[in-house]
């Protein structure tokens, strides 16, 4: 009996501990009254949504195509990713707080009427294919913040919460998609605009980082101009959707004004832009539409001006390409005179020239002027594009037969650029690579930097001693009284670019300045720096002649700075004079200058005519007045003008040495 008693117990146990398993492990949705609303799998797989409200003017119609869902009631149009995905969410989980049956109300002697399902708020209309679930949505609860819905079999009221009526119940400019729209500038490969009249086809295609324009041109389009013309296109929001009247809003096919095509992978949009529409806002909108849609729209009118004219607007507008680091050769050519620049294999320029006898030499080129040269060509940038396809006729008329320059770059290709005439403003200049067809307007500025002439580019330090050198003395002089203005002799001092006292002592130069005034101490090292290393500001001559030829007037040299330099070599020092003569100050900023011993005559730097002023008159108490006449810096702004009109000083007066360069 004992072990049948026990058997019993235990099967007694397993029983309950199954009861218990079964009820623990029960989904709630088998719970009554409670659970999903929809069925699963019904939102996800849904291609069909419609939402109707009490407001007559509140229905809308949307399906699903592919991956899209669009709008098909009351307009034709691209839905609004986020306010669908609120409502397919809300749906998705919508839960039944409680619920009764209809038969449940119909025995209490209630009716549906009492719950607001008979005439409901709004009803939802959720189908995949030709199945169609309905949702009535009725009176809010007495409690809480819920509300009735009616079951899609009708056989049901559910109670849930409000947020699902809160989500259905949007004006159609948020249900909607607001951009024209979709593609994303990642993803387009290319940019098609059609202009009326002429159907003129621009069409610009990206490879990897650049667009380039395939018609009605081919060459480079500005990639930032072109990302930006883009994302502007992709921001443009559609507006005052409107009954269709194509040939009035100026869409119909025979007055579209341009056709806008963006590309991506595998897809195209392209709007249809039409007449101006009306505005109360003052900005200029237009009529426009898709072209695969009946519905019409307006748009701001501003984002299209640069497309229309894209051909421009779009293009590349630096057109002289070129690697700086491979370039070996620069040679600028004005008419028969011409200047050549040659590279060091170590990175600096030379000038190869030929002195009075004929004989060739070298001057070094002032790396900045190189460097500014280079730049200048490297940004050119294009103010607008006369022409594409010249013929012979126009490039005479440009003046390209007879350019004013013609730039050589030589490098692992050459490229050449030619400059013709100015036009009629004398603002720009025509231009074009001689390799290529296209002809363009630049600014005249461009030309300061092409002199065709090589003491234009020759290094502004004509005279430079060596660190061993030594100055041994200075002297300032007057030539016409014959008067010593300054002078400084060396004694012991040690070295000719130590001019400050050090450890205390001052040896040499260093004693001498130390017993000058204090407001002429400066302009003294000042004579010192240039005796062993002199800078001009240009020069004006490449021949040295003992009067200085102003045109009408002929300036006699005023004063003579005179500097003896030790430099060491061999068993003893080498002693050498240097002169240097200069004319009297002729405005606050000019003074000219010249050197007999390297054949050239110069303009001062600003420092220099400086110190000669205070040195030449420091116990004077007269002052200079500028009554010069300001020395004129002009550029060839004329066809027939001189290649060097650039010249700060005007002359009548070239060397046959000058003229061959």
């Amino acid at each position: 009996m004992r072990l049948k008693f026990t058997i019993l117990l235990i099967v007694l146990n397993l029983a309950l501990f199954g009861i218990i398993f079964i009820i623990e492990k029960r989904p709630e949705t088998d719970l009554p009254g409670v659970g999903p609303v929809l069925p699963a799998g019904l939102v996800e797989n849904a291609d069909y949504l419609e939402i109707k409200v009490q407001d007559p003017n509140a229905h809308w119609i949307l399906n699903k195509t592919r991956e899209q869902w669009s709008i098909t009631n009351p307009i034709n149009w691209p839905a609004n990713f986020f306010a669908v995905s609120r409502i397919l969410n809300q749906l998705q989980f919508l839960e039944k707080e409680s619920s009764f049956s209809v038969s449940e109300i119909d025995k209490a002697g209630r009716s549906l009427e009492d719950y607001g399902l008979v005439q409901p708020q709004a009803i939802l209309t959720l189908g995949q294919g030709r199945n169609k679930s309905i949702l009535r949505i009725g009176e809010p609860t007495g409690f809480g913040d819920r509300l009735y819905i009616l079951s899609p079999d009708q056989n049901e009221v559910f109670v849930v919460t409000r947020e699902l009526f809160e989500s259905i119940s949007v004006e159609l400019a948020d249900l909607r998609e607001s951009k024209v729209f979709n593609i994303p500038l990642f993803e387009v490969k290319a940019l098609r605009i059609v202009v009326s009249p002429g159907n003129t086809i621009v069409r610009i295609e990206r490879n990897e980082n650049q667009w380039n324009f395939l018609t009605p041109i081919q060459t480079k389009a500005d990639a930032a101009l072109v990302e930006t013309a883009i994302n502007r296109l992709t921001a443009i929001r559609a507006t005052d959707f409107l009954s269709a009247d194509l040939p009035g809003q100026g869409l119909d096919d025979a007055s579209i004004a341009a056709r806008v095509t963006i590309e991506g992978n595998n897809r195209r949009q392209t709007l249809l832009l039409g007449s101006d529409a009306p505005s109360d806002s003052g900005n200029l909108r237009k009529y426009a539409k898709i072209s695969d849609n009946a519905t019409v729209f307006t748009v701001p009118a501003e984002p299209f001006d640069n497309l229309l004219k894209a051909q421009e607007t779009l293009r590349e507008k630096k057109f002289v390409r070129f690697k700086a680091t491979t370039l070996n050769e620069i040679e600028v050519a004005a008419g028969d005179r011409r200047v050549t620049l040659q590279k060091f294999e170590t990175g600096g320029w030379q000038l190869p020239t030929k002195d009075l006898s004929g004989a060739l030499q070298t001057w070094p080129a002032e790396p900045s002027l190189v460097n500014d040269l280079i730049v200048s060509l490297l940004e050119l940038e294009a103010v607008s594009f006369p022409t594409n396809a010249p013929a012979e006729a126009d490039l005479a008329q440009f003046g390209f037969t007879d350019p004013q320059r013609r730039i050589t770059l030589r490098a692992a290709l050459d490229h050449v650029l030619l400059l013709g005439d100015l036009d009629s403003t004398g603002d720009l200049i025509y231009a074009k690579m001689e390799s290529e067809p296209f002809v363009y307007q630049v600014p005249v500025e461009i030309l300061k930097h092409l002199q065709a002439r090589a003491l234009h580019f020759r290094s502004r330090v004509f005279h430079r001693q060596p660190k061993s050198a030594v100055i041994e003395a200075v002297t300032l002089s007057d030539l016409q009284s014959g008067e010593n203005l300054f002078a400084l002799d060396r004694q012991g001092y040690p070295g000719n670019d130590e001019v400050h006292p050090k450890d205390g002592e001052l040896p040499g130069f260093l004693e001498a300045l130390a017993l000058l005034p204090e407001n002429e101490r400066e302009e003294a090292e000042t004579l010192l720096r240039y005796s062993s290393q002199f800078k001009v500001k240009s020069y004006l001559r490449n021949e040295f002649s003992d009067k200085f030829n102003l045109g009408e007037k002929i300036l006699p040299w005023k004063y003579l700075l005179k500097a003896k330099i030790s430099l060491p070599g061999g068993t003893e020092d080498q002693l050498r004079t240097y002169n240097f003569y200069f004319t009297e100050r002729l405005g606050g900023t000019t003074q000219i200058g010249g050197s007999p011993d390297y054949n050239i005559v110069f303009e001062l730097n600003q420092e220099l005519i400086d110190s000669l002023f205070t040195l030449a008159f420091r116990r004077e108490t007269r002052g200079l007045e500028d009554v010069a006449p300001s020395l004129p810096e002009t550029l060839p702004m004329e066809k027939p003008a001189a290649p060097d009109s650039d010249l700060p000083i005007e002359s009548s007066v070239e060397s046959d040495a000058e003229a061959g360069q």
